[in-house]
């Protein structure tokens, strides 16, 4: 299992001010950084390439679909467009950056309300926006993931299962399923559980506490995750998220001093787990 952690710990959006966390991430010895997509013009593809392979530091990206203009549940054509048009921008620099995971909220507006569930119509109409973006990736090596959130954040995809049901909807080799352990505390019946039905699925997870936290010092199971991630033999991406010095993050309390000690606690926590249960 590769572990990493997001570039959120220290930077809101990527652009030429945020490089100097790829250093940062390569010296605490980690595999990999995150690198967020949401704002794409400031991202600079080639000082991020040149700067990871300098350090010789993997990556992968993520995104949140924040812009009523990229909304792929939108019923008007021109904006389901315009979104699949982002989300293929995303792809595009994440091969161009040397990655080849691009994953987050990538199935609708983020926070958007709903009057009712997702009807099935709303579910396939998504699906074959995702189809072409899948299509695209998969023409630039690159994998993408879908990642369930909890019912305050999205109305579309919430537990391991759904995001199986959109990935087989979306019928592409190359879509995977991105977990992420506070949502999943949210949501599902059995954090191990969600891990094993995601199984050789499972391309990407946030090991994040119960309360965004750092982690080990809330009532998240972690025995149980690290658990059914070795018995599924899970040789994929896992990072730790921290955004408690960002307002507006979700987070309305101080849940650690600062991200310093935020960062080196519970990327502590997440090695010795890893030490334990896969002995490196």
């Amino acid at each position: 299992m590769k572990l990493g952690i997001h570039a959120m710990a220290w930077c809101r959006n990527w652009d030429n001010s945020a490089l100097y966390t790829i250093d940062r991430v390569k010296a605490m010895g980690l595999d990999f950084i995150e690198i967020p997509l949401m704002n794409l013009d400031g991202f600079n593809v080639k000082a991020t390439r040149d700067k990871l392979r300098a350090a010789g530091l993997e990556a992968v990206t993520s995104t949140l679909i924040i812009s009523p203009e990229h909304d792929i549940t939108n019923f008007d054509p021109k904006v389901r467009a315009a979104g699949t048009d982002y989300l293929k921008q995303c792809v595009q620099y994440t091969s161009e950056i040397g990655a080849n995971f691009f994953s987050g909220v990538i199935y609708g507006l983020h926070l958007k309300s709903h009057p009712a569930r997702p009807s099935e119509e709303l579910i396939q109409m998504v699906a074959v926006q995702l189809k072409e973006v899948a299509r695209y990736a998969g023409e630039l090596g690159v994998t993408i993931g879908i990642e369930p959130i909890n019912r305050h954040e999205t109305f579309m995809v919430n537990t391991c299962k759904q995001a199986l049901a959109l990935k087989h909807m979306i019928g592409e080799p190359n879509v995977k399923i991105h977990l992420d352990t506070y949502h999943m505390n949210i949501e599902e019946k059995s954090l191990s559980g969600a891990v094993r039905d995601a199984g050789k699925d499972l391309g990407h997870i946030h090991l994040n506490e119960n309360d965004w936290g750092i982690p080990g010092t809330g009532h998240l199971d972690w025995d149980g995750v690290f658990r059914a991630l070795r018995e599924i033999d899970y040789k994929g991406y896992a990072s730790l998220e921290c955004v408690i010095d960002f307002e507006g993050g979700g987070v309305w309390r101080q849940l650690a001093p600062d991200s310093a000690t935020f960062v080196e606690e519970g990327i502590r926590f997440l090695a010795e787990k890893r030490e334990n249960y896969w002995g490196r």
